[in-house]
């Protein structure tokens, strides 16, 4: 029986949790701007949240996670001997883990906030984002209005399948 846990999806997962937290304010930058900051911690409290899904839960409490954790990600490894100095060689490992993870999921954050910014420049997610003018009574035409409902459930679709 194979409980090894496969990190890349537990930081996908992780990554979509962080974006999650900041849907309303996605779409709120979306409607105004068309895109969304390239960083979540562009975002209040966005750093805050990713630090809380990553480092603070202690995903990694053993030395075996650690290193399976080190090795999935070994191109994408924490290499800032600082962040471990003076620890013992155990927690050494864990700290680098923990450190290369919350970067992984830092990284997928970020490919999931492009993601939904290129979908804004093109395709369904335009379209929504810029309804035709609707012609009305005396005013040739008024301003389009945006349906917020709708734009939130597509970005909370691409979230998903992300």
């Amino acid at each position: 029986m194979n409980n090894k846990t496969n990190w890349r999806q537990e930081a996908r997962d992780c990554a979509r949790n962080v974006v999650e937290e900041f849907i309303d304010e996605i779409v709120e930058n979306l409607i105004d701007d068309g895109e969304t900051p390239k960083y979540v911690d562009d975002y209040e409290n966005g750093d805050e949240i990713l630090n809380g899904e990553t480092l603070d839960q202690g995903r990694i409490d053993t030395i075996v996670e650690a290193a399976e954790c080190i090795d999935e990600f070994w191109n994408e490894r924490e290499t800032d001997r600082g962040l471990w100095e003076g620890q013992e060689p155990t927690e050494a490992i864990k700290t680098q883990a923990d450190f290369t993870f919350h970067s992984v999921v830092q990284s997928y954050c970020c490919e999931l906030l492009r993601l939904i910014s290129e979908e804004a420049s093109s395709g369904e997610l335009y379209d929504l984002l810029n309804p035709p003018e609707q012609e009305g009574g005396s005013v040739p035409t008024r301003d389009p209005v945006v349906d917020t409902a709708a734009v939130k459930a597509f970005v909370k679709k691409l979230v998903e399948e992300f």
